[in-house]
This record gives structure tokens, C-alpha cells and sequence, in this order.
């Protein structure tokens, strides 16, 4: 009978040390938090033919944890640099149905564009953070 006391008393002992012991957890040893990237989408919502001085209209969706500063636009026309072609400042506008802000950007073709000249269209989302994040350049034909 004493045995099986000393055997109640060592697994009660182990019982109380192993309720006290905290478990590793990897991601909140090796993570830490505090600046946060935007994410965002950028899509043409025109699908007519594309021509010198047409308007195209192009939505741009976008969140961040972190509070974002202003979205930049930037064209490319053929095999020219990208440049700078509207710096707009954040204004909330947040949809319930996309679970994200959005932007309707109206874009005029270049009326010097040549015909068959490739324009690429860039949205980048720029926290106030400082961390930025470009979006998947939409492309059209000149015709």
C-alpha cells in the first residue's frame, strides 16, 4: 500500500511541475509586429478599344493595418521609364461588400501615342510607415 502512495505522491509532483511549464511557440518568438504592408489590386474596368486621348477608368482596391499616407499612379508607354502621373492623398473610402477601400482612376491615353504602343498602368499604396507596395500593372494595346 505505501508503494502505491509514493506512486499517487510522484505523479501529483509531476502533475504541478508540468501544469507550470510554458510551451514554446515559434511565431511569437521570431515575430514582431509594428509596420505592416498594404495590399492592393489594381484592374482596366473599361474593355472598349483603346485610343489617343480616350479616358480609361481603373479601380484600385486597397487596406493596410497601418494608416496609409497617399496612392501614387504611374504610366509607362512603350519602352519608356515609368513615370509619375497622379499622386492622390488618402481619403477613406472603404467598401463593406470588398472589405477594402476603393478608387475609381481615370486615365487619359497619351495623344502622342503611337498606334499598337503598349501602356502600362501602375497603382503603388504608400503607408505612412513608410512601406509601399506596387500593384500587378495592368496593361492595354493603342490602337
Amino acid at each position: 500500500m505505501k508503494k502505491y502512495n509514493y506512486l499517487f505522491l510522484f505523479a501529483l509532483v509531476v502533475g504541478i511541475f508540468s501544469a507550470c511549464y510554458k510551451s514554446s511557440n515559434w511565431l511569437d518568438d521570431n515575430v514582431t509586429g509594428g509596420k505592416f504592408y498594404p495590399n492592393v489590386f489594381f484592374n482596366n474596368l473599361d474593355s472598349a478599344t483603346y485610343t489617343k486621348g480616350l479616358t480609361v477608368r481603373c479601380n484600385i482596391e486597397y487596406w493596410s493595418q497601418d494608416p496609409i499616407k497617399e496612392i501614387r499612379f504611374y504610366d509607362s508607354v512603350g519602352t519608356s521609364a515609368r513615370r509619375v502621373v497622379a499622386t492622390i492623398p488618402y481619403a477613406p473610402a472603404y467598401s463593406a461588400f470588398k472589405k477594402s477601400d476603393t478608387l475609381v482612376y481615370q486615365y487619359t491615353v497619351p495623344a502622342a501615342a503611337a498606334s499598337n504602343t503598349t501602356i502600362r498602368l501602375d497603382a503603388e499604396v504608400v503607408n505612412q510607415n513608410g512601406l509601399t507596395r506596387i500593384s500587378n500593372r495592368p496593361s492595354f494595346r493603342v490602337k
